[in-house]
């Protein structure tokens, strides 16, 4: 990132080189990795080809876009640049805001709360949404920073006639919605685990005591089907009631 606080200032943000090189290392490294045995082994060289084919340009496009991959915030828009270019006119953005946070900035571009981490996105007059790849991750700030500083260049740079837009203004709102409704899910989703280990372990006291105390030992026969039951019945039953409880709790608040 680079730029001075005057009117023409410009905010570049790419991926770290020590990021670029791991993503080139991994994919890269990978395909030859998987690839390579392929031409030493006895197979034929038209199946092999085949699987080079299917293997190596998936690899080599993820490559080719996280090199490219930036955001320029100018003096007139934001660009962001992946296999092409997208330019989106300050004029014409309704928000700048970061995906994965527990509140949303306003539309005039006031701060709101924000966690640290997330993906800065933004969103135009038409309510389309475009992300800008590498800001707060490469050099300069953090996430949020960045986030606040992309938009006061934004506020200063929009122009006088700027108006939020309903368009906009619901597609932030529906948005809005999918994120709570996506934590409430993750949350609950993550109560109802804990319960179900909790639960597991209850089971695997239960059957050391019992094997411990001679209630059950290498006599016993118990066909597997009831032992898989009883097993995973209960497991089931509480993750499900635990994730249904908390869902219910989320829609009350």
């Amino acid at each position: 990132m680079a730029g001075s606080d005057d009117g023409g200032e410009v905010r570049r943000y790419r991926a770290p080189v020590a990021m670029s090189v791991f993503v080139t290392v991994f994919f890269g490294g990978g395909a030859v990795a998987v690839l390579g045995p392929l031409f030493t082994a006895d197979m034929p060289l038209a199946l092999a080809l085949a699987l080079t084919a299917l293997v190596a340009p998936p690899a080599g496009l993820t490559m080719v876009v996280f090199w490219r991959s930036s955001t320029t915030a100018g003096p007139d828009a934001v660009v962001v640049r992946r296999l092409r270019a997208r330019r989106t006119a300050w004029q014409d953005v309704q928000a700048i805001e970061i995906e994965n946070g527990p509140a949303r900035a306003a539309a005039a571009g006031t701060r709101g709360r924000e966690r640290p981490g997330g993906i800065v996105v933004v969103y135009d007059r038409g309510g389309g949404t475009t992300t800008l790849p590498h800001v707060g991750y490469g050099r300069g700030g953090s996430v949020s920073e960045e986030a606040a500083a992309l938009r006061r260049m934004w506020e200063r740079r929009r122009g006088p006639d700027w108006r939020p837009l309903p368009v906009a203004e619901a597609a932030m709102a529906k948005a809005e919605a999918r994120k709570r409704r996506g934590g409430a899910i993750r949350a609950a989703a993550t109560r109802a685990r804990a319960a179900a280990l909790v639960t597991i372990l209850v089971q695997m006291a239960v059957i050391l005591v019992a094997v411990l105390t001679g209630a059950v030992d290498e006599r016993t026969s118990i066909p597997g089907g009831w032992i898989a039951l009883v097993s995973a019945g209960p497991v089931l039953l509480v993750f499900a009631t635990v994730f249904l409880v908390s869902l219910a709790r989320h829609r009350r608040r």
